[in-house]
């Protein structure tokens, strides 16, 4: 076992040496996104106001968007001259998605208790083609991804002291490190809160386990509670001031965001970002996940379903005399798993929350969905195996299944790289359909290599463009400055070149194509002709 053990480590371990090889290879590739000068503008105005008493961070409109991820890219990288402050806040963004790989390899170690399908949810989680894509630029929804597993490991641990543990000072250990990442969840994104909500409820459901204990383990929640919002008041700034208003101004925006009031396009219809239909989360996890996990969450439903039932006749069975000998270290541990992952599905649902850009703000329930799918995958080759004659061929048979669920995404992500963030699997339907459906390129991230190719195939000292969103004019901080003083902007009458990545137009233009993105049939980018001769 302890050999296995190694082994299973050595693999993972030669496994994260690739990804940050593979990292480092192609970090430049990818495009700026519409939101990138927004999430500098949030550091930038946070840090005046804590080191000048710039006033300007209380009326800013985006106030409550969690500092504590891009306060320490702006310190870091702000300095440098273009590229470089850009590509380093990208890498900044990989590499700490590497540190929520290794976060990701324990918890599912610990869950699932086999390090072979501990590997196999690492890499599922890797090779989902939107997640790894956004794993290089998203300083918003991958920090809150990695932090929010780093939560519920720390959950998971502590709900097994507790259990386990009479010493209180590995207690208060377990508490404050819990506390700390729970209020670095929140200081990420607001609605990372619910860590929180999940917390004290498990922590509640031990204390039913262990009675006799309650008064400590109350005792410990009220400072889990105290400690996790008095660290979330320091880590966001725009609490100093008024710190029980403002955060409850902060849980009233948040509940509801309205902000963004520009239409989305889904199933071919628009409407306000903010008049979200109930199954807009839903489809798009549907159409936009690889088949493997996809299809493997619905076996890990039904186990847990079938598990759950089980356990009940049983309590029934003696009169719920046993029912706490049920309710292990593990299953609250599972419970955690189950709530991270249908305690935001459904509220987004029920409450129709508002939801944009395809379903980035709810990455973080992904790795439970894959989690669920995997011990799905593991409970039903082990029945199979038990019913059959020669489980080896049931092995072997798996092994192929594995195996096509993985090269399914890898190879869209070989053959289409640098956009992955475009992949939709054959239930989102005809390919050449998608644009008039989902939004695709929402986040403008192929100005970059439209402009790269007018960059170098127009010969002229200058060239005027005309773009239809601001990434576009972002693309010059990854442009070096020889090459961005070549690029000008301007309106439609002077530009020798007209930019489109189709949001909110899904629509042709009618000039001439100069150069066309496509990805697996899906028209993403084109740069049109209005001045001939295009190319100088």
């Amino acid at each position: 076992m302890f050999r296995k053990n190694i082994t299973g480590t050595r693999i993972f371990v030669l496994f994260l040496v690739l990804m940050a090889i593979i990292g480092l290879a192609i970090f430049r590739d990818y495009g700026v996104h519409y939101d990138e000068e927004l999430q500098i503008n949030i550091a930038v105005t946070n840090y005046r106001y804590m080191n000048q008493g710039d006033p300007a961070l209380l009326t800013f409109q985006d106030r409550y968007y969690g500092p504590f991820f891009e306060l320490p890219l702006l310190m870091l990288f702000n300095g440098l001259p273009s590229p470089w402050m850009l590509y380093g806040r990208h890498l900044a963004v990989f590499f700490t998605f590497l540190c929520g790989l290794v976060c990701f390899y324990f918890l599912s170690k610990r869950l699932l208790r086999e390090q072979k399908w501990a590997l196999l949810a690492v890499v599922l989680l890797v090779i989902h083609p939107r997640i790894f894509a956004d794993s290089f630029y998203n300083s918003k929804d991958i920090p809150f991804l990695v932090f929010f597993m780093l939560g519920i490991t720390s959950l998971i641990n502590l709900i097994s002291l507790l259990h386990d543990e009479d010493r209180i000072r590995p207690l208060i250990s377990a508490i404050i490190l819990h506390s700390f990442i729970t209020s670095a969840v929140a200081a990420t994104r607001i609605p990372g809160l619910i860590l929180m909500g999940i917390s004290v409820t498990l922590i509640g459901v031990g204390i039913t386990v262990n009675p006799a204990r309650w008064k400590r383990d109350l005792c410990l929640t009220v400072v889990y509670v105290v400690l996790t919002l008095g660290l979330l008041i320091v880590f966001m700034p725009v609490f100093w001031h008024d710190p029980v208003g403002e955060f409850l101004n902060a849980l009233a925006q948040t509940s509801r965001y309205t902000q963004w009031k520009d239409d989305v396009l889904f199933l071919g219809q628009s409407f306000p970002a903010n008049n979200a239909v109930w199954n807009y989360l839903p489809v798009w996890v549907s159409i936009t996940t690889p088949y493997l996990p996809l299809f493997a969450l619905i076996p890990g439903i039904i186990w847990m379903f079938i598990y759950s039932v089980h356990g009940f006749i049983q309590l029934i069975r003696v009169k719920f005399v046993f029912w706490k000998d049920t309710l292990t270290p593990g299953n609250i541990s599972w419970m955690a798993v189950i709530i991270w992952f249908f305690g935001p599905l459904m509220g987004t649902m029920i409450f129709r929350a508002v939801l944009y850009d395809g379903w980035r703000q709810m990455y973080f329930i992904y790795p439970a969905m894959v989690v669920i799918g995997v011990y799905g995958l593991k409970k039903t080759g082990d029945w199979i195996s038990g019913k059959v004659k020669q489980p080896s061929i049931v092995k072997a048979a798996l092994g192929l299944v594995l195996l096509a669920g993985i090269l399914e995404p890898v190879v869209f992500m070989l053959n289409n790289h640098p956009y992955e963030f475009i992949y939709f699997n054959r239930l989102a339907g005809d390919p050449a359909t998608l644009r008039q459906r989902f939004d695709l390129d929402y986040w403008g991230l192929t100005y970059k290599q439209a402009i790269d190719y007018v960059i170098a195939h127009d010969t002229r000292e200058y060239f005027e463009m005309s773009a239809v969103g601001p990434p576009a004019l972002y693309v010059e901080y990854v442009l070096p400055p020889e090459q961005a003083s070549r690029v000008r902007f301007s309106g439609m009458e002077r530009a020798d070149y007209f930019l489109t990545n189709y949001r909110w137009h899904p629509e042709d233009y009618p000039y001439p194509k100069y150069y066309s993105i496509n990805v697996s049939g899906m028209e993403i980018m084109t740069v049109y002709c209005l001045k001939e001769p295009c190319g100088g």
